[in-house]
C-alpha cells in the first residue's frame, strides 16, 4: 500500500503541472489574440481602437447607437470642411463616450465634440457594458473605467485571455 504523503505528494505534483499548463496556455492564447486584436482593418473592434489611438479628427461624434446611426460623418465632413470621426457604438452609453474621449482628447484636441446622451443613459448602470475595453485595460486614462467595474475584474484581468473573452468572432472578421 501507498503511504498516504506520497498520495499527497504525486496530487501536487498533478496540481502543479495543470497549473502551470493553464498560465503556459493562457499567456500564449492570450497574447495571440492580443496581436491579432491590433491588427485588425475593419468592425467594430478596430473603431474602438481607431477612435482610442489613431484618430486626429477635428470634430469627434461619441454617444450610443443614437450617435452610431444618426450622425453621417461624411456628410458632416463635407458641409463643415473638417475632418469627422464617429465613435458611437450600439449598445453603449455614457461611460463607454467618456473613456473613448479621455482616451482622444490625452493625445490632441478636437474642434467640437459632439456627445450624444439620451436622458435615460445616465440612469443605468453601465459596468456590464464596460467590458468591451477591457483590451485596454494598461492605458491610464481607461483603467479608471475598468476599476469602476468592480474589484472581481482586477482578479479575472489575471488572465490574458479573459479581455478577448466572446470577441474570437469579432477579431477574426475584423
Amino acid at each position: 500500500k501507498n503511504h498516504p504523503t506520497s498520495d499527497v505528494r504525486t496530487f501536487l505534483k498533478l496540481l502543479l503541472a495543470f497549473g502551470l499548463t493553464l498560465f503556459i496556455t493562457d499567456y500564449v492564447l492570450g497574447s495571440g489574440l492580443a496581436y491579432y486584436y491590433g491588427k485588425q482593418t475593419s468592425g467594430t473592434l478596430y473603431r474602438t481602437s481607431y477612435a482610442i489611438d489613431s484618430t486626429r479628427a477635428e470634430i469627434l461624434i461619441a454617444g450610443s447607437s443614437r450617435a452610431n446611426h444618426h450622425y453621417d460623418a461624411p456628410l458632416l465632413a463635407m458641409k463643415f470642411g473638417k475632418t469627422v470621426y464617429n465613435t458611437g457604438r450600439d449598445g453603449q452609453g455614457f461611460l463607454y463616450s467618456a473613456a473613448i474621449i479621455s482616451a482622444a482628447i490625452e493625445r490632441y484636441t478636437p474642434t467640437l465634440l459632439i456627445l450624444d446622451i439620451a436622458p435615460d443613459e445616465l440612469a443605468i448602470d453601465e459596468k456590464e457594458r464596460l467590458t468591451c475595453l477591457l483590451p485596454y485595460r494598461n492605458r491610464p486614462n481607461i483603467k479608471p473605467y475598468i476599476d469602476y467595474m468592480g474589484d472581481f475584474q482586477q482578479i479575472m484581468l489575471f488572465s490574458k485571455t479573459y479581455p478577448y473573452n466572446s470577441i474570437l468572432s469579432s477579431i477574426i472578421a475584423g
